[in-house]
């Protein structure tokens, strides 16, 4: 049975490498418009049941609040990765007459003249709820959005799982991240080298989570990953450095591949996931009070003390309005 400073240790990687997966995924996020493609995928399927140019969905875009909100990003225009509810209403209302709107039955008739039918029967579904009360239409498309944007926030997620196992496999091939292999090493590590993961994964673990966007990712992260990685690649094996693949044999090779999509995989699960995970080793271990014994420790074992790290989360409903 692994000692629990190997598990620590095990842990602790994964979720450098975690970090490094969030921060490059992140980077391509925002460079890419992955969150304002998929916004716009999910405005169209509520303004236009075709996929025809025109109509109902073209006119939102066109809309001079949702040009504001694309703006300019990278030195390219793209959509926005975020609209609020209160903005989709005010823009929708803008197309159905604006404030030349004041009656529910001057409402229906700018309805039924929409050219897209389903579109039709979801707004005359809303302004029937609403007793054809005009404010009470606006309070009920609002909640529609929330609604559908509830449900796209769940689609993102899983395609950022997705992406992110991407990125991790690329990961563990450019850093030869062979979670086997870093099990082993750990498991035959002196006490001495697992002496400074433990004090390193006490001093981390002592950090807050963030539970905003992954944007608030800080210099503190890039720093720790640069700083700490290259501390722990001589004494675990990470990296290339001395491999020789001409001694590779069929059966090393199988074992590395899968020890990389064994390593993609844990990335895959987010650095949350490892962050919280090791929080709670932390505290099997029965460190006590861990911000201190990670400062007393940092000072003797030669690992980089006093950092507290900040974890980005990726909730789900910050993804897409």
């Amino acid at each position: 049975m692994p000692s629990i400073e190997v598990v620590l240790g095990l842990i602790l990687i994964i979720l450098f490498y975690s970090l490094l997966a969030t921060i490059v995924m992140e980077l391509l996020s925002n460079y890419l418009g992955f969150r304002g493609k998929h916004l716009e995928k999910v405005l169209r399927n509520m303004l236009s049941s075709k996929e025809e140019e025109g109509g109902t969905f073209s006119e939102f875009l066109k809309s001079p609040l949702y040009q504001q909100l694309a703006g300019k990003f990278y030195g390219k225009k793209g959509p926005p990765s975020y609209l609020s509810s209160k903005s989709f209403r005010s823009i929708l209302m803008k197309i159905l007459g604006g404030k030349g709107v004041e009656s529910g039955v001057g409402l229906k008739s700018r309805i039924d003249e929409l050219p897209d039918e389903q579109l039709q029967q979801v707004l005359t579904q809303l302004l029937e709820d609403a007793n054809y009360q005009v404010n009470t239409f606006k309070e009920n498309v609002e909640g529609w959005y929330d609604d559908i944007m509830d449900r796209a926030s769940g689609w993102y997620t899983r395609y950022a799982q997705k992406l992110l196992l991407l990125i991790g496999l690329g990961i563990a091939i450019v850093f030869n991240a062979d979670t086997l292999a870093i099990y082993a090493s750990l498991a035959s590590s002196s006490k001495a080298d697992l002496d400074k993961l433990v004090a390193l994964a006490e001093n981390v673990s002592s950090g807050e989570n963030v539970t905003e966007a992954s944007s608030n990712i800080n210099r503190e992260v890039y720093e720790m990953i640069e700083t700490n990685l290259e501390d722990l690649k001589d004494p675990l094996s990470i990296g290339w450095g001395g491999v020789n693949l001409a001694e590779f044999t069929w059966r090393t090779w199988i074992l590395k591949i899968f020890g990389w999509l064994v390593t993609a995989l844990c990335i895959s699960k987010g650095a949350p996931f490892w962050f919280d995970l090791l929080k709670k080793a932390v505290n099997m271990r029965g460190t006590g009070n861990v911000p201190q014994a990670a400062g007393q420790a940092g000072s003797e074992g030669g690992v980089a003390k006093g950092r507290q790290v900040s974890i980005p989360e990726t909730k789900g409903e910050n993804i897409v309005g």
